[in-house]
């Protein structure tokens, strides 16, 4: 599930990534809801698949997704567990503030449904 798009790519996320990705989530607050790096790795552990995209750098922006087995205390989530039997739910996308506006969410996006 790797895509390579110049000058990143977007792949699963490694335990390595987690400060970062910790950073880029705090960075898109009140957009997503906070995050501790415990708090990202069992939210990892709870997903069915969590991407990142990277720059040489490293991470620049991240995608969690659950589905519809996944125990998650978030209203929009139980409002879906309530309303369909089977669902993948984006529980979040954000990207650090210099990599925003370059359609890198677009392409983590993609990579999900590819």
């Amino acid at each position: 599930m790797s895509t390579t798009t110049a000058p990143f790519q977007v792949r699963p996320i490694e335990p390595a990534d987690f400060p970062a990705v910790v950073a880029i989530n705090e960075a898109s607050l009140p957009a997503v809801s906070s995050l501790t790096v415990a708090a990202l790795s069992d939210l990892v552990a709870t997903g069915v698949v969590t991407l990142v995209a990277c720059s040489p750098d490293g991470p620049i922006g991240v995608l969690v997704c659950l589905d519809h087995e996944a125990e998650y205390d978030s209203r929009n989530f139980e409002w879906l567990k309530q309303s369909l039997t089977r669902f993948t739910y984006v529980d979040r996308i954000a990207l650090a503030p210099d990599a925003r506006g370059k359609a890198i969410g677009r392409d983590l996006y993609r990579a999900l449904l590819a």
